[in-house]
């Protein structure tokens, strides 16, 4: 028999990179601005709350058809295994949003743009509005391969804003996207210097 504790807290994902932007930069806060989608209920009020207080300027849609996204957490030792319930992530519209005039122009003003690869499975219209905007005006774009199953079951939308891509992030298991035969040669035509925004590079991230 074991016994476990249960705790909350706040897991953010891409506001979490943000939180640490803003830590590196100290002042002004407010430097990072972070566009998600939340249910009208408790949990998007405690994420509204929790980005105030972190500084980051977070501009939430909020929508009352699926309640704000949760995930179980099960750590042990160093392990950890997660459960999630998606719920509200899955429901960003970029026309509701990102394309309202106010929030565009939160982007034009941005100088480098971030995004999980798991907003390759909402919105990847939106990732590719973002990109081609940071292409057309020489900014820094990355990207965060998120899992393994980004690269396996949504390639296509991956390939298609990799020419975009600056700075590609992901941790050793994720870097198995490399070996992945159907990505050698397409991979490789996609990444050489298909734009002119300079030098690639692909960050990797070990936990231990």
């Amino acid at each position: 028999q074991h016994s476990f504790e249960s705790k909350l807290w706040l897991d953010l994902y891409s506001i979490k990179t943000q939180d640490t932007l803003v830590w590196m930069i100290q002042f002004p806060y407010k430097a990072a601005t972070f566009f998600g989608c939340i249910g009208t209920d408790k949990f998007g009020e405690i994420l509204k709350r929790k980005t105030e207080e972190a500084h980051v300027d977070a501009h939430y849609y909020e929508q009352s058809e699926e309640p704000t996204g949760t995930c179980a957490a099960c750590i042990t030792s160093d392990n950890r295994s997660l459960i999630a319930n998606l719920a509200a992530a899955n429901c960003y519209k970029k026309e509701k949003h990102l394309d309202v005039e106010k929030n565009w122009k939160l982007v034009e003003k941005a100088k480098v743009y971030y995004i999980a690869g798991f907003f390759l499975t909402v919105s990847p219209e939106s990732i590719m509005k973002v990109a081609t905007q940071a292409s057309a005006n020489n900014k820094i774009f990355t990207l965060n391969l998120s899992a393994p199953f980004i690269s396996q079951f949504y390639k296509d939308q991956l390939m298609e804003v990799m020419p975009y891509v600056d700075i590609l992030f992901g941790n050793e298991t994720v870097r198995a996207f490399w070996k992945c035969p159907c990505f050698n040669t397409v991979l490789a035509c996609k990444m050489i210097w298909v734009t002119d925004l300079g030098c690639r590079f692909w960050a990797t991230t070990r936990c231990q």
